[in-house]
């Protein structure tokens, strides 16, 4: 998430707690898959009510679809990789358009009005968010020497943080974050060869 102030305190504990909780118990409707997101707040992908469970992953899939050419040219305006970008927007909303966080973060890739602002992007339009954080985790790399790692930590938890502990922040949610978007990555690249390999 895109932050323009600090982290919350003990009141975003109780409601992490408060998110598991009712993933846990909840039964999903016909057309929804329950996610935990990093900062334990659930995630609901619904297609339409009477959908199977899986129509809820076939409706992130279409989401990813729909953004690729946002991915694509944002990357290439910041000389950043597509894949990267698209990583972001899985970690930060499962690459829903219209999310919008407890915090007050919008869009797909979570930018704060503040920070979308700062961008020159309307954080409500699907293609401005996308290039809003771009030019953000632009901005980022910039900051922190190109290290991909302590900039992804910056767009989670603030680029102050960061400075402050000078690297990743001690918090799991950030350093969960890091990870996952890391991995992601790592799991699009295993795919790509054998999707090329399909298609011949």
């Amino acid at each position: 998430m895109v932050h323009a102030h600090g982290r919350g305190g003990g009141s975003r504990a109780t409601a992490v707690a408060a998110g598991l909780v009712a993933a846990l118990v909840s039964t999903p409707a016909a057309g929804e898959v329950i996610e935990i997101a990093l900062d334990g707040s659930v995630i609901v992908l619904t297609a339409r009510p009477d959908a199977p469970p899986a129509a809820g992953l076939a409706l992130r899939d279409m989401r990813k679809a729909a953004l690729a050419p946002a991915f694509e040219r944002s990357g290439a305006e910041t000389a950043l990789s597509p894949a990267l970008l698209e990583a972001v927007a899985w970690a930060e909303s499962r690459f829903n358009p219209t999310a919008r966080s407890p915090r007050g973060a919008i869009g797909a890739m979570q930018l704060m009005p503040g920070a979308a602002a700062d961008m020159g992007v309307d954080p409500h339009d699907p293609t401005d968010n996308v290039r809003g954080g771009a030019r953000y985790l632009r901005y980022l790399m910039s900051e922190f020497s190109a290290n991909i790692e302590l900039a992804l930590a910056a767009y989670n938890a603030g680029p102050e943080t960061v400075r402050r502990y000078g690297g990743t922040p001690p918090y799991k949610e950030t350093r969960a974050y890091v990870a996952a978007v890391l991995d992601y990555m790592a799991e699009r690249a295993e795919a790509a060869p054998a999707a090329k390999e399909r298609a011949r």
